[in-house]
C-alpha cells in the first residue's frame, strides 16, 4: 500500500490563500478600517451634536445654580485650580456663568416660542465646594437684577402660551447662605423635606431674616472685634490710631475707634434696611398673592417676617413654598421634561442669532470693562492698571462704539480711585460714550470713578453713595518700647509725619486734617461737576452717606435703575447716536466741499475718514447689540511675553507704534487714490481733504 503526498503543483486552500492575501495588504487593510471608523465616529458624534444643538418645541431650561456659579465677571482659572478641583472628592462641576450671560439667555428665552419655562435647581453643592466659593454668594442687587428677568420671563410666556402651558420649576434642599431665591410669578415650587429654608418665587421671608441677621452680625460683631483687639494691643504695646472722617456718616474707621455706633452712622443703616425691606416684603407678597391670599399677601408676611426660620412642612403650611421634593425627585422631573441646560441653550442660541445678525447687517458694539472688589494700585485682575489698560483698549478699538464700566466695589485707594477716574476721562475725550452701571455696591471711590461717565444706572438695592473721605494712621508709642525694654534712636531729615512710631501734633496735625479737607473738597467737586449738580446740593446728599439706588435716583447721584442689561443698551442707544452725529457732520463737510469743487470744476474724492472711521450703512434703531470684554483674552505665548517686560511702558509704545503707522498708511492710501483718479481725470488741483479723528495718547498721572 503506498501514499502519496501533495502535490506541489495544486493550488494552495482558498484559507490559506485569504491569510496570505490578508497579510500582504495588511497595512491597506489596517489604513481602510481607520478611515471608516473614523468617519463613522465623526458620524455619530456630528449627529448626537445636532441632536443636543437643536432646540425642540416644549423645551423646559434647566438651570443649576449653586455659590460662585454666577459671578459679575470671570477672573480665569489656573492649572493648578483646574486640577484640584478635578480631583476634589464630591465637588459638583457646574459652570461658571457671568451675570449678563445668565441675564441675556432669560432675554433671549423669552423671545423663542421654542421655550416654555425654566427649571432651577438650588440645591447646595458639596462641602468642598461650598468652602472654594465661600463669599461667592449673589448680593441683593444681582438677585434682584435675577428676579426681575424671570419675572418678566414669566409674564411673557403666559401672555403668548397660557397660564397652564408654562413650567416654572424652583427646586433647594435648604437655604443656607444661597440667596437666588429670586423668582417672580406663581409656580411649583419645592424645598426638601426636613430643610430650615423654604424655597418660592421670591426672596423668602426667611431669608429675608438671615440677610437682616448677616447686616447686624457685619455692622456689630467685627466692630466687638476689631475694637476688643485694638483696645488688647493698645494694653500691650500702647497703640494707638490717628483718624479723621470727612464728614459724620463715614463709617469706616468707627470700626476701630468707636465703641458703639455713631447715631448718624446707625440712622443711616436703619434707614437704608428699611428702603430694602419694603422692597422686599413687597416683591414676596406680589409673588406669593395666590398663596397667601390676594388681598391678605402684605399683612400675612408681616406676621411671617417675625416667626422663622421655617422647617419645610412649616413653611408649606404658611404658603411660602408648594411642595417638597428631594433631588433625585427632582432629577426625575427634569428627565420627564427633557429640559435642556441653560448655558448650553445659551451657546446654541448665540450661534443662532449670529448667522441671524450677518444676514440683518451692521450692529453696534459695546465694549465692557469690570470693577469688581476694592480698589487698589498696581496690577492683578481689576487693579488700577489693569483697569486703565482694559478701557484704554477698548477706546483704542476702532469697532466699539460705546463702553460700559461695571463696578461693584465699596471703594479703596484715593490714588487708585483718581487713577481710573483719569482713564475714565480719556475715553469721553476720545469721543466715546461711557455708562456706568454698579452691582452690589458702588459706593466711595467706585462712584468716585464714575462721576464722569455720561449715565450711571444702578439696581435698586445697591448701594451708593459714600461720598466722602476717610484716613487712618496708626502709631506706636514710646511706652511699648519701655516695656518690651528696647530703645529706638529716630533721626529726622524733614517731617515726621510718616514715621509709625511718632503721632501728629501741632502743625503736623493740623496739615493731615487740611489734606483730608482737601480730599474730600475735591469728591465733592467732582460730583458737582460730573453730575452738573449745585455744591451746596452735593453737600447736602455727601457727608459719606451711604445710599440705595432707589433713594439714591432721587437725589440725582444716579442716572436711572437698571442692571446689567439695560445699561448695555443704553450705551449702545448712546453709540448710535454718536455714530449718526458723526455721519451727519461728515456728511455736511462732504457737501460743502463738493459744492466748492463744483464750482471750481473739480471732482472731489471721498475723504479717508469717511471711508475707515464710519460703517457703509447704520441702523435706525438699536437692534442687536454685540458685547467685546476688555481686556480681551490673549494668546498664553504673548500673556508670557508681556509677564516679562514692563508692560505700561512698552504698550505706551505699542499704542505710539500702531497710531503712527495708521497715520502714514492712511494718508498714503488717499494720495494714492487722489493721484490715480486726477491722473485718469486730467485734474491737477489739489484735493481738499477732511481732517480725520486723531488717536490720542493715555498719560497715567
Amino acid at each position: 500500500m503506498s501514499t502519496t503526498g501533495p502535490n506541489p503543483s495544486s493550488p494552495p486552500p482558498r484559507r490559506q490563500q485569504f491569510l496570505k492575501g490578508t497579510w500582504k495588504n495588511r497595512n491597506k487593510i489596517f489604513f481602510g478600517a481607520f478611515i471608516v471608523y473614523t468617519a463613522a465616529s465623526y458620524l455619530i458624534q456630528w449627529r448626537r451634536q445636532v441632536a443636543l444643538n437643536t432646540i425642540r418645541p416644549n423645551t423646559v431650561l434647566h438651570w443649576r445654580i449653586t455659590d460662585g456659579s454666577i459671578v459679575e465677571a470671570t477672573t480665569g482659572s489656573t492649572l493648578a485650580k483646574k486640577l484640584s478641583r478635578a480631583f476634589e472628592p464630591g465637588a459638583e462641576k457646574t459652570k461658571v456663568s457671568t451675570l449678563y450671560e445668565i441675564i441675556r439667555a432669560i432675554k433671549l428665552a423669552k423671545d423663542d416660542d421654542r421655550i416654555v419655562g425654566i427649571m432651577a435647581n438650588m440645591s447646595s453643592s458639596s462641602a468642598a465646594q461650598s468652602q472654594a466659593n465661600r463669599g461667592a454668594s449673589l448680593g441683593m442687587a444681582q438677585v434682584q437684577e435675577l428676579r426681575d428677568a424671570i419675572k418678566e420671563f414669566t409674564e411673557a410666556k403666559k401672555a403668548k402660551l397660557g397660564e397652564d402651558k408654562v413650567k416654572m420649576i424652583a427646586f433647594t434642599d435648604t437655604f443656607g447662605t444661597c440667596r437666588v431665591c429670586c423668582f417672580g410669578g406663581r409656580g411649583y415650587q419645592v424645598a426638601m423635606a426636613g430643610g430650615v429654608g423654604a424655597i418660592h418665587f421670591g426672596v423668602p421671608r426667611e431669608n429675608f431674616i438671615l440677610w437682616l441677621d448677616w447686616w447686624d452680625l457685619f455692622v456689630l460683631l467685627p466692630r466687638l472685634g476689631l475694637r476688643q483687639g485694638v483696645r488688647t494691643a493698645d494694653r500691650l504695646c500702647s497703640s494707638d490710631l490717628r483718624s479723621e472722617a470727612r464728614k459724620e456718616y463715614k463709617s469706616v474707621v468707627s470700626t476701630f475707634t468707636e465703641t458703639n455706633l455713631p447715631a448718624p452712622q446707625r440712622e443711616n443703616l436703619d434707614a437704608i434696611l428699611t428702603t430694602f425691606n419694603t422692597k422686599m416684603l413687597s416683591d414676596i407678597a406680589e409673588s406669593r398673592r395666590g398663596a397667601l391670599g390676594e388681598h391678605q399677601a402684605a399683612s400675612a408676611l408681616a406676621r411671617l417676617v417675625h416667626l422663622g426660620p421655617f422647617l419645610a412642612e412649616q413653611a408649606e403650611q404658611a404658603g411660602l413654598i408648594d411642595g417638597r421634593l428631594y433631588n433625585r425627585q427632582c432629577g426625575a422631573l427634569v428627565a420627564a421634561n427633557g429640559a435642556m441646560g441653560l448655558t448650553h441653550y445659551q451657546r446654541v442660541k448665540e450661534i443662532e442669532r449670529k448667522r441671524e445678525v450677518e444676514r440683518r447687517g451692521p450692529s453696534i458694539v459695546v465694549g465692557i470693562v469690570y470693577l469688581v472688589g476694592t480698589i487698589r494700585r498696581g496690577g492683578g485682575t481689576f487693579g488700577a492698571n489693569s483697569v486703565v489698560n482694559a478701557l484704554r483698549e477698548a477706546a483704542s478699538d476702532q469697532t466699539v462704539d460705546a463702553i460700559v464700566l461695571r463696578i461693584d466695589s465699596g471703594g479703596g485707594d484715593v490714588v487708585a480711585s483718581d487713577t481710573i477716574a483719569d482713564a475714565v476721562k480719556f475715553v469721553k475725550e476720545k469721543g466715546i460714550p461711557i455708562v456706568a452701571s454698579f452691582g452690589n455696591t458702588s459706593a466711595s471711590g467706585g462712584y468716585y470713578i464714575s462721576t464722569h461717565c455720561d449715565r450711571i444706572l444702578a439696581s435698586p438695592s445697591t448701594l451708593t453713595g459714600s461720598i466722602g473721605v476717610a484716613a487712618l494712621r496708626p502709631f506706636i508709642s514710646d511706652e511699648f518700647f519701655k516695656w518690651a525694654g528696647v530703645n529706638v534712636e529716630q533721626i529726622f531729615k524733614g517731617s515726621k509725619s510718616q514715621s509709625p512710631f511718632h503721632d501728629l501734633t501741632g502743625d503736623e496735625l493740623v496739615r493731615y486734617r487740611r489734606q483730608v479737607d482737601a480730599m474730600y473738597a475735591d469728591f465733592t467737586g467732582r460730583v458737582a461737576d460730573g453730575r452738573h449738580m449745585d455744591p451746596a446740593k452735593v453737600e447736602e446728599i455727601a457727608r459719606g452717606k451711604i445710599w440705595a439706588a432707589s433713594d439714591a435716583a432721587q437725589v440725582g447721584l444716579i442716572d436711572e435703575l437698571g442692571g446689567t442689561y439695560r445699561a448695555i443698551h443704553v450705551a449702545a442707544e448712546l453709540g448710535l447716536e454718536k455714530l449718526k452725529a458723526m455721519r451727519a457732520e461728515v456728511l455736511g463737510v462732504e457737501r460743502k466741499t463738493e459744492k466748492a469743487h463744483a464750482e471750481n470744476g473739480v471732482v472731489a474724492v471721498a475723504s479717508p475718514r469717511k471711508l475707515h472711521v464710519l460703517p457703509a450703512l447704520l441702523p435706525e434703531e438699536v437692534g442687536e447689540i454685540k458685547v467685546k470684554t476688555f481686556p480681551a483674552p490673549k494668546p498664553f505665548l504673548q500673556r508670557l511675553a508681556e509677564a516679562s517686560r514692563n508692560e505700561e511702558a512698552d504698550a505706551m509704545a505699542d499704542a505710539w507704534v500702531r497710531d503712527k503707522a495708521l497715520r502714514v498708511g492712511t494718508r498714503l492710501l488717499a494720495f494714492a487714490l487722489r493721484g490715480e483718479l486726477e491722473k485718469s481725470l486730467g485734474i491737477e488741483e489739489e484735493v481738499v481733504e477732511v481732517p480725520r479723528l486723531e488717536i490720542e495718547e493715555l498719560r497715567i498721572r
